[in-house]
């Protein structure tokens, strides 16, 4: 009879309900400091367990993997077939704990001082990520029970107390043939599996010393292939295992976050993106590689998309490992939206306090004529565009040099960092139901839908060409109908309707419809879309009559408004813009206009605070109050 093993498996493993893919993985940067660091990620290793994996972007330093299941002080590196190192108490992860886990000092390996590092930490959890640890017998049909609940996608073997190769099963290219991690070779015909398919709950091998040596210790490394989840409909599934041939998209059904990347027909590194670091579309994106130690690079090699991924311009046929997007729906505006005032430094600067990693950066000079500037991490960094302007996506080298954490770092001497200039910055988050970025290249055909993950309809989006200079298009649930647009970087035009823009179509919770106007859909061009909905209590997408005087605008809050910006839509006006940071009173209120490069108006009392949304007062400096006149609004609340 064949041993079952099922390892020593520590923590218990939720199970039922939905889990959100931030509550078991997480991408984390940070800046080494050879001394003692928290990082503290969300992810609950001390009563469930996982396994965190580290790597520096700016060294040359091994790829650094340690786990609950073997414990503190033990570590291995992805990129050699050494043994497992212990007893190397300051060298690496020191604690596990309920939101992350602590490092040493004295690190030679995952804390080396002034390096940037990126840690990558996932959790055991049913349909996600599970290990196990195991003596081997030699004895071909060897069980390894394991506790995914549903089929392996990829199993990644390695020796603990002898040197050996990281054996690698993979679901696209069967169970006879495996791969190795800590090689770049391709493809071949292995015995490691025993020509046995993993089950939902078991693993079985052969009797090579690869992986069932008799009396070495193991540790597997499992992870799921289910991209539909529990609910069979996508909309809860994490991961996804499969393969793909260059330049074809894979259709995930989601957008990823992390995807480890291979050749299996060729020679190739083992490349891994993550949209933390900057997983972006038709640009270079950081890349590590599982199998060497060397430093970050970038390359454009793959894009991502709102249902997938792309892998290009490196040739052959890539198997491919895939973790989603968070899915989870925000609590309160202070996780999702901030305002930072601050005054330029003309050098490099790491702005920090956003409270959250931030997916749209905005900034605005508020003195003398300066532009607007939007950045996104996913167009990347360095990659700006002017909502003021009909001009294509630009590369500035001195604007964000990188998003963080909890901010991003600037250039020095950029326009959004001029030495003495006053700024105001807004940082928006991707979460579900709130907000969500979009890329996509058009086709021209009438009736095209783009993809999102907003979750629910979005009521407000933003369009923009990339590549080509083109208007900023803008539709509102708010108009009579998906027939009718605005334009962002203009006062001039009122409320127009043509079906060539949003095809007359409402968007729906997954996807928004494009007609064939060159604004939204001209034939190959890329295209940024930016899109908004309600979340009660956090935002509001609305619409108003004016009355000529002053009248309260409920948005459904209890603690007013940090955020709003106010368009006419029966005539010509600004997109006017105001927060909380630079002032909602009772008195005037300094405002900002999307459309154009004015200085900051700081001498009109136009808005005024009120707890469920904020007031409108009639004011020729801004009219958003004339009477019988239409306006759409966009405001986020301010945080309990």
């Amino acid at each position: 009879m064949a041993l079952k093993d099922r390892g020593t498996i520590t923590g218990a493993m939720k199970g039922g309900g939905v889990v959100d893919v931030s509550e078991v993985f997480s991408t984390y940067l940070y800046l080494a400091n050879n001394a003692a660091l928290t990082i503290t990620n969300g992810i609950n290793l001390t009563d469930d367990g996982g396994m965190v994996w580290i790597k520096s972007r700016s060294g040359i330093r091994s790829n650094i993997i340690t786990d609950t299941e073997r414990g503190l002080n033990k570590y291995l590196k992805s990129d050699t077939s050494d043994a497992e190192i212990t007893g190397a108490a300051t060298h690496d992860v020191i604690g596990f704990n309920t939101d992350g886990f602590d490092l040493g000092g004295n690190n030679i390996g995952a804390n080396y001082p002034a390096e940037e590092y990126t840690s990558w930490t996932f959790k055991k959890q049913p349909r996600f990520f599970d290990m196990v640890t195991y003596t081997g017998n030699g004895v071909a049909g060897r069980e390894i029970a394991h506790e995914l609940g549903v089929e392996p996608g990829m199993i990644i073997i390695k020796t603990l107390n002898d040197a050996g190769n990281w054996r690698v099963y993979h679901n696209a290219i069967g169970n006879t043939q495996g791969m190795t991690l800590n090689s770049t070779g391709a493809v071949s015909t292995q015995p490691w599996w025993n020509n046995t398919t993993p089950t939902t709950t078991e693993v079985t091998l052969g009797s090579s010393s690869d992986v069932n040596q008799n009396t070495i210790t193991y540790i597997a490394y499992l992870f799921a292939h289910d991209p539909l989840g529990a609910s069979g409909d996508g909309s809860d599934g994490m991961i996804a295992c499969g393969i793909t041939n260059d330049g074809v998209p894979v259709e995930l059904g989601w957008e990823p976050q992390y995807v480890l990347f291979k050749s299996s027909t060729n020679s190739g590194n083992w490349y891994i993106a993550d949209t933390i670091r900057g997983l972006v579309s038709a640009t270079d994106s950081p890349l590590l590689k599982a199998d060497l130690s060397s430093a970050e690079i970038t390359a454009d090699v793959i894009d991502i998309h709102s249902a997938g991924f792309t892998v290009k311009n490196l040739g052959n046929n890539f198997i491919y490992m895939a973790i989603r997007r968070p899915m989870k729906t925000p609590l309160s505006s202070d996780e999702v939206f901030n305002a930072i005032a601050r005054t330029g430094t003309g050098a490099v600067a790491t702005v920090t306090g956003v409270g959250f990693a931030p997916d749209l950066y905005t900034v605005q000079k508020r003195i003398v004529t300066a532009q607007a500037i939007f950045e996104d991490r996913l167009r990347g960094v360095k990659q700006v565009i002017y909502p003021s302007a009909t001009a294509a996506e630009s590369t500035n080298t001195v604007s964000i040099t990188a998003f963080g954490m909890d901010g991003f770092t600037l250039g020095g001497g950029s326009s959004a960092n001029n030495t003495g200039d006053p700024y105001i910055n807004y940082f928006f988050k991707r979460a579900k139901g709130f907000f969500d970025v979009v890329t996509y290249t058009s086709d021209g055909i009438a009736g095209r839908t783009v993809n999102h993950n907003l979750g629910v309809a979005p009521e407000l989006i933003i369009v923009k060409t990339r590549n080509i200079p083109n208007d900023w298009v803008v539709g509102c649930s708010s108009y009579a109908t998906w027939g009718y647009y605005q334009f962002l970087n203009q006062t001039a035009i009122a409320v127009d309707s043509g079906t060539g823009m949003w095809n007359n179509t409402a968007p729906t919770d997954s996807v928004f419809s494009l007609g064939t106007y060159g604004y939204s859909n001209n034939t190959g061009s890329n295209y940024i879309a930016y899109l908004f909905a309600t979340l009660p209590g956090i935002s509001k997408v609305g619409s108003y009559t004016g009355n000529g005087s002053s009248q309260t605008i409920d948005a459904g809050f209890s603690t007013g408004s940090k955020f709003i910006i106010i368009k006419r839509t029966d005539s010509t006006g600004d997109w006017f813009m105001w927060d909380s940071v630079r002032g909602i009173v009772a008195g005037d209120d300094p405002h900002l206009s999307l459309n154009t490069t004015s200085a900051e108006v700081t001498t009109d009392d136009s808005i005024d605070p009120d707890t469920s949304g904020f007031i409108v007062n009639q004011n020729a400096t801004t009219n958003i109050n004339v009477t019988s006149a239409t306006y759409i609004y966009y405001s986020i609340a301010t945080p309990l």
